[in-house]
């Protein structure tokens, strides 16, 4: 009885550590990133104007994404654009909150430090 406890706790201990060293930190899979895409809508005010701002909306997660047609102009022209800044409010809407990020392009610094 003893030696099949003994064994018994020897097979445990070498199974559990067995899994440990083939599932462990030697995982290195990173999947492959799917891009999100954006549908943009000219934004129109209320007696139908339309405006010279784009606007993204996600009724799942309630987020707008706005942005002006200049700024989406240059942002395809150069995707690596260092003066963009996102302004982000909490808003409240007919159904409820939602979270509106607002894309900005800012001037570029004239002196550097």
């Amino acid at each position: 009885m003893k030696k099949i406890l003994s064994l018994a706790i020897l097979l445990s201990a070498f199974s559990s550590n067995a899994q440990r060293t083939m599932f462990g930190a030697q995982n290195t899979y990173v999947g492959p990133v799917v891009p999100f895409v954006f549908t943009y809508g000219t934004v129109t005010t209320a007696t139908g104007e339309q405006t010279s701002w784009m606007k993204h909306w996600d009724n799942e997660r309630r987020i707008a994404v706005l942005i002006h047609k200049d700024t989406l102009a240059k942002l395809n022209a150069d995707l690596f654009c260092n003066t963009l800044g996102l302004n982000t409010q909490v808003k409240q809407g007919s159904k409820g909150e939602y979270t509106a990020h607002t894309i900005v392009m800012y001037k570029p610094a004239e002196v550097e430090i």
